[in-house]
C-alpha cells in the first residue's frame, strides 16, 4: 500500500467517525455548536430521533448530514420521506439547491445531476450515491434505502411506516463485501426521525422512549432534543420574535412547538389524558335557547330535543384545552 492510499484510508476513517468535521473541513460549511453535536451523534448511531422545537434548523442540518453521508459512503441510498412529496422535496429544492450549493463548491463538484421534476426529486452523486425524496405513502414501495429519514414523523401513519418505509432498507452494496475477508464489516441500515413534540398518546412517543432506552443500553441509538432557547442562543431567532410568537400562540401549541414538551398526563393517573382527549367530540350538542330565540319561538342550532317522561337533564360545560373560535 502506498503512502497516499494509507492517508486516504486514515482521513476517510476519521471523517466517517467525525462527520461534523468533514462538513467544516471539506465542504467548508460553518456550523453552530449544537449542529456539530447533532451531526456527530447522527454519524455514530444507526437510529436517531431529533425532537426539536420550531426554527432549530433541523431540516437544514439533516440535509447537510445526508449529502455528507452520500459523499463519505459511496453507493449510499438516502431516502427522505414526509407527509407529502412537496414537503420532503423542500430539503433538495430549498435547502440544497438554494443554500448549500452556494456555500460549498466542493459539494457542487461531488454532484453529477439534480432532478426536480413533478414525478421525482433526486440528487445523483458521482460516486454512485443518491439522495431521493418521496411522500410517506404506498407510492414509496419499490424504493431502496441505506439511510431512511422521516421528516415530521408525527404526521406519518404508523402502518405506512411499518409496511412501506422500513421495508425499503437494505445493506449498502459496497464492493468490499464481495470479498469474504471483509464480510464481517457489513453495515446496518440507518433510520433518522425528525419532528417537534406532540401528544404522548401518539405512536411517536414509543419511538422516542425506545431510542432513549437503546442509548442507555449501548444499542447505537440517540435522542437529541432542543427547545426555543437554542434558536436565541445561536442567533437563529431573536428574543423579540419569540416574544411575539408567545403572544400569538396558545398555551398548548407553545409547549409542544417551542418548549418541545410532549403533552400528556401522569403515567398512573386514573383518568388518562388519552381517555379525556378522545372523548371531546360531541356528535349532537344541545344549546339552550337565548331569551330572543324563546320569545320568537326560534329553533336552536340543532333543533329542539324534547324532554321525555322521567328524563333528568344535566347542563355541563366542556372546558376547551386551548383558545379557539371553532
Amino acid at each position: 500500500m502506498s503512502d497516499f492510499d494509507a492517508k486516504i484510508i486514515d482521513w476517510c476513517t476519521y471523517y466517517r467517525c467525525n462527520v461534523h468535521r468533514f462538513v467544516e473541513h471539506y465542504l467548508g460549511i460553518k456550523l453552530h455548536f449544537f449542529q456539530k453535536i447533532m451531526i456527530y451523534l447522527m454519524g455514530i448511531n444507526n437510529l436517531a430521533v431529533l425532537l426539536c422545537a420550531r426554527a432549530v434548523s433541523k431540516s437544514f442540518t439533516t440535509t447537510i448530514f445526508a449529502v455528507s453521508m452520500c459523499i463519505l459512503y459511496p453507493n449510499s441510498k438516502v431516502v427522505v420521506t414526509s407527509l407529502t412529496k412537496k414537503q420532503a422535496g423542500l430539503l433538495i429544492t430549498e435547502k440544497l439547491q438554494k443554500e448549500l450549493l452556494g456555500m460549498s463548491p466542493n459539494l457542487k463538484r461531488e454532484i453529477l445531476d439534480i432532478k426536480t421534476g413533478q414525478n421525482e426529486t433526486e440528487v445523483i452523486f458521482k460516486n454512485g450515491s443518491s439522495f431521493i425524496t418521496t411522500a410517506s405513502s404506498e407510492s414509496a414501495r419499490g424504493l431502496r434505502s441505506t439511510i431512511l429519514i422521516i421528516d415530521e414523523f408525527r404526521l406519518v401513519k404508523k402502518d405506512i411506516l411499518d409496511s412501506v418505509l422500513v421495508p425499503t432498507e437494505i445493506v449498502r452494496q459496497a464492493p468490499y463485501l464481495k470479498n469474504k475477508k471483509y464480510e464481517h464489516l457489513v453495515e446496518n441500515p440507518r433510520e433518522y426521525y425528525l419532528s417537534s413534540a406532540y401528544f404522548k398518546s401518539h405512536w411517536m412517543f414509543n419511538t422516542i422512549r425506545q431510542a432513549l432506552k437503546d442509548n442507555y443500553e449501548g444499542e447505537g441509538a440517540v435522542l437529541f432534543s432542543t427547545d426555543y432557547c437554542t434558536t436565541i442562543k445561536h442567533g437563529i431567532k431573536t428574543r423579540e420574535q419569540m416574544r411575539k410568537a408567545r403572544q400569538m400562540t396558545d398555551e398548548m401549541s407553545w409547549m409542544m412547538e417551542y418548549e418541545n414538551l410532549m403533552i400528556g398526563g401522569a403515567e398512573n393517573q386514573f383518568y388518562s389524558f388519552e381517555l379525556v382527549n378522545s372523548a371531546q367530540k360531541i356528535e349532537k350538542a344541545w344549546y339552550p335557547k337565548t331569551l330572543e330565540e324563546y320569545v320568537m319561538n326560534k329553533k336552536t342550532r340543532f333543533g329542539d330535543i324534547r324532554k321525555q317522561n322521567g328524563e333528568i337533564r344535566v347542563v355541563a360545560m366542556d372546558v376547551a384545552l386551548s383558545k379557539s373560535t371553532k
